[in-house]
C-alpha cells in the first residue's frame, strides 16, 4: 500500500484529499463520516484524529465528525439536509453482513409502513444497510449536493491494513494541500504543558 500511494504519482489517497479540498473551497467545512459497517467503525477516532491533528493548523482543514449508519440518520440527516448546508457526508461502508434477518412468526403480521414486518424476513442485513445508505445518497444527489464513498469490497487484516494506511497517507496529502507540517501538533503541545505545569499549582 506504501508503494500505490507513495509520493510523486497520483493515486486514491491524493485524489480524496484534492476532492475534499476542493468541496472545503465550495464552503463544505465539515465531513460527515457515517460508517455502515460496525467492524470498522473502530477506525473512527483514528480518522478523526488523523485530520484534526495533520491538518488543522494556520487556520485550515476540515471538521470531521461521525456516527454508525443508519442509526445517524435520525438525528443528524436532519442537521445535513434542513441546518447550514456545509456538510459533505464520506460514506465508509464494507460487505459482511450475510447474515439473513429472521422475524419471528408471532409479530409477521405487524403493518410497517406500506409492508408487513414479516416481508422482511429472508433478506440480508447487507441489503438492509445498502437500501439505507442509498436513499441519503439519492436524496443528496436530488439536492445537487456532493459526496464521498469509501467501500471495502472485502473484509480481512490484509484490507483493514490497507485501508489504515490509505488514512494515514490521507492525512498527509491534504496537509500538503493547505501547505501545513503533518508532522507537528503545536497547538496541542501548548495546551498540555499548561496542563501539565497546573498539577503542581497549589
Amino acid at each position: 500500500m506504501h508503494k500505490e500511494l507513495k509520493p510523486g504519482t497520483p493515486n486514491k489517497a491524493s485524489k480524496l484529499a484534492e476532492e475534499l479540498f476542493e468541496v472545503e473551497k465550495q464552503g463544505y467545512d465539515e465531513v460527515l463520516t457515517p460508517f455502515y459497517s460496525t467492524r470498522l467503525f473502530g477506525f473512527y477516532p483514528l480518522l478523526v484524529q488523523l485530520m484534526h491533528e495533520s491538518v488543522c493548523k494556520n487556520g485550515e482543514g476540515q471538521t470531521f465528525f461521525g456516527d454508525l449508519g443508519p442509526e445517524y440518520q435520525h438525528h443528524t440527516n436532519q442537521r445535513m439536509f434542513g441546518g447550514k448546508q456545509n456538510i459533505v457526508p464520506m460514506f465508509i461502508e464494507s460487505t459482511h453482513e450475510h447474515a439473513e434477518i429472521e422475524v419471528p412468526e408471532d409479530i409477521q403480521d405487524i403493518e410497517l409502513r406500506t409492508h408487513q414486518l414479516g416481508e422482511f424476513g429472508g433478506k440480508t442485513y447487507e441489503a438492509s444497510l445498502k437500501a439505507e445508505s442509498e436513499g441519503v445518497k439519492q436524496a443528496l444527489d436530488e439536492k445537487g449536493r456532493p459526496r464521498i464513498e469509501l467501500k471495502l469490497e472485502e473484509l480481512s487484516y490484509r484490507s483493514t491494513g490497507r485501508f489504515m494506511a490509505f488514512l494515514q497517507y490521507l492525512a498527509v496529502y491534504s496537509s500538503w494541500l493547505r501547505d501545513v507540517d503533518p508532522f507537528n501538533q503545536p497547538n496541542v503541545e501548548k495546551s498540555k504543558n499548561i496542563g501539565f505545569k497546573m498539577r503542581f499549582e497549589e
